[in-house]
């Protein structure tokens, strides 16, 4: 089915895409390994198979998170953070972030 779609945009555009950004809603930790196995997996087998130079980014969602975040410090107000707030140290894995909405 990638590899069609793949065909399909190649057919339209008269070239196949340099950057591919897949953004993954409606999962839990758990499923993290079954999304790379069942969904990653085949797109990047199919970008080697048509030998694309592609460049792929896969970013997985998920708004269950329990964490608790607040603002401290000189001059800022004691409180839940401000929307846009990147958290990508100290209490997430290597490669994760929170984003506040």
């Amino acid at each position: 089915m990638t590899t069609k779609a793949f065909l399909m945009f190649n057919k339209i555009s008269n070239k196949f895409p340099h950057r591919l950004i897949i953004y993954r809603e409606g999962t839990s930790e758990g499923q993290f390994n079954s999304i790379l196995e069942n969904e990653v997996n085949p797109i990047r087998k199919s970008i080697e198979n048509l030998k694309i130079d592609c460049k792929m980014v896969v970013v997985v969602v998920n708004k269950r998170v329990n964490a608790k975040i607040f603002s401290v410090g000189d001059n800022i107000r004691i409180g839940g953070p401000i929307s846009g707030t990147v958290v990508d140290k100290e209490i997430v894995e290597p490669g994760s972030f929170l984003l506040v909405s």
